[in-house]
């Protein structure tokens, strides 16, 4: 009983699930999200072949070919370090995750393909969760 109770205070403290995957595998949303003004023009999430964004339809996001080359193109306020989670909300296919450090102005980085399935893009600068963008492969 001790031992659950211990466990629970921690997770509490900690702000999160005691049995939680690291940050690296699936992002903690309980920290402070930071203002996206603050570091960002735009952030977007397009096709690298054509520039192009995917379709929005609703709730399930931006929809692209599953055969498209992903990428998420800024244009940046100031430098820091991107963090990109992209994980799936069916749980099929498990989180992969990017990170770059990026200057002020305009600039991408390719994610890639992904399977037909639904996702939740996080990013995240200097730890902070500043956008969610959903999106469909199909």
């Amino acid at each position: 009983m001790r031992l659950a109770l211990a466990l629970l205070s921690c997770a509490i403290a900690c702000g999160g699930d005691a049995a939680s995957p690291p940050w690296e595998a699936r992002p903690d949303t309980t920290w402070v999200a930071a203002r996206f003004e603050e570091y960002f023009e735009e952030l977007v999430l397009e096709d690298s072949a054509t520039r192009q964004r995917g379709i929005l339809e609703g709730e399930s996001g931006y929809r692209f070919s599953r055969k498209a080359r992903l990428q998420l193109a800024y244009v940046a306020r100031r430098p820091g370090t991107l963090r990109v989670v992209v994980e799936s909300r069916s749980g099929g296919e498990s989180a992969r995750s990017w990170s770059q450090a990026i200057t002020t102005g305009s600039g991408t980085m390719v994610l890639g393909s992904f399977a037909r399935d639904l996702y939740q893009l996080h990013a995240f600068v200097s730890r902070n969760r500043i956008a969610a963008i959903p999106f469909a492969s199909e």
